[in-house]
């Protein structure tokens, strides 16, 4: 039961028991976020697991959850597969607006006491509620202007020394460790990004973990945290489908929609086309950037949020 909330400015996830009892309930919600133009989703995680691909299922729920801009919790059963959800929420400090039927219990889950939560006894008190919450998560629109959007593109000091330090390394090794550090400060340049390196998981290492606190598109349909691979090579060599593949593996397994590849060199045809398939087939968003792009930054041609800007819409072409 999901719109195409990606085509709205702001998501919503809806963390509501599959049943039939709660179809007025989530159509009430449906209709008050369109009026917000906040999209929704509600995700059926099954009892009987064995009978799905229950891992696959739950990175589908993952990426949704760390997709949204807020969540809407039904608190009213208890129900296991809700208070999963909103754990998951929690963690990944999503602003949750939790209800519950007071015709049906007084009473909230105890874990879920420090927070705020709205009784509602007919489907019109949801609609009073929303109405009067959801005011706190949109603000008036702003008018782009050229002067609004646009930054200067001189860059900064420290990303030129550090593209310098790349050259004086003395072993690939540490050139290497040496572009890693120059694009971290390529991506700390930009407001509203928080950077951190290297995390390690079951399949591999990100170079790079992003924390996207920006405002608008594209950047509010990336997950909250994203991660970045530093692809730097001598020899000329292409970035091939494999390399294309393994981050978009770790990606899936963390459960996250997005992320950059970075490179001074350039990308095969076929790791293009992997991106295309990436998005189709699990709407994982693999932004590449290469050493063009990195030549138009070093040489005033255009800033580094605009590059991202522009690999990031390059997926969907």
């Amino acid at each position: 039961m999901s719109d195409e909330w990606w085509e709205y400015e702001k998501r919503c996830f809806l963390s509501i028991p599959f049943s039939t009892e709660y179809i007025d309930v989530i159509e009430c919600i449906r209709n008050v976020l369109h009026k917000f133009n906040i999209g929704c989703v509600h995700e059926e995680i099954y009892d009987f697991i064995s009978e799905f691909d229950w891992h696959s299922e739950e990175s589908q729920i993952r990426r949704n959850l760390l997709s949204c801009d807020l969540a809407i919790a039904d608190i009213t059963e208890a129900n296991p597969n809700v208070l999963t959800e909103v754990g998951m929420l929690i963690q990944a400090n999503k602003p949750i607006i939790f209800i519950f039927d007071g015709r049906k219990t007084s009473n909230v889950p105890a874990p879920l006491h420090a927070f705020i939560h709205f009784e509602y006894r007919a489907v019109k008190d949801i609609e009073i509620i929303l109405n009067r919450e959801l005011k706190k998560f949109v603000k008036p629109k702003q008018v782009l202007t050229v002067k609004s959007v646009v930054k200067p593109v001189i860059p900064d000091s420290e990303i030129i020394s550090s593209w310098e330090r790349i050259q004086i390394g003395k072993t690939v090794q540490s050139r290497g460790e040496g572009f890693v550090d120059f694009v971290q400060k390529l991506f700390e340049s930009i407001n509203g990004f928080e950077v951190s390196s290297r995390k390690k998981t079951e399949v591999g290492e990100f170079d790079l973990v992003v924390r996207n606190n920006k405002e608008g598109r594209p950047w509010s349909d990336l997950s909250y945290v994203f991660m970045v691979e530093c692809k730097y090579t001598e020899t000329g060599r292409k970035i091939d489908l494999k390399s294309i593949n393994h981050f978009e593996t770790k990606l899936r397994n963390d459960g996250l929609n997005g992320g950059f590849v970075i490179t001074n060199s350039t990308f095969t045809e076929d790791a293009v086309k992997e991106t295309k398939r990436a998005l189709s087939r699990d709407r994982i968003v693999i932004g590449l950037v290469n050493s063009v792009d990195l030549e138009d930054i070093l040489h005033s041609r255009k800033n580094f949020e605009r590059i991202l800007s522009d690999a990031y819409m390059r997926a969907f072409l």
